[in-house]
């Protein structure tokens, strides 16, 4: 569904779930999305790359798990409702609508 060089990806120890654009400038991303975002969602740098980014509870490896399973779905959810938004988004940025996937 994503480009090859466009990626989602959940950074449990950051607490966020980033659409990563690689090689793409915050400031081209800033200028193309902004003001077309949800507000729970955010642009942000992640050099060399520029990241649409939802912040998630943090999930902690070397705990156990169980108590985290509600952060671990908020986490799915974000990614989700990131990947609904895709469309919109892969428009806004200026990725064509056919670009080989």
């Amino acid at each position: 569904m994503l480009p090859p060089r466009v990626k989602l990806e959940h950074k449990p120890w950051k607490g966020c779930v980033d659409l990563t654009f690689q090689d793409l400038k915050f400031e081209v991303l800033r200028s193309r999305l902004d003001g077309r975002l949800p507000a729970n969602l955010e642009m942000c740098r992640t050099a060399p790359s520029s990241a649409v980014r939802a912040t998630v509870p943090l999930l902690e490896a070397t705990k156990p798990f169980e108590p985290q399973i509600e952060a671990a779905k908020e986490a799915f959810r974000a990614a989700e409702a990131i990947l609904q938004l895709w469309p919109q988004i892969r428009q806004a940025a200026g990725f064509p609508p056919h670009e080989p996937i």
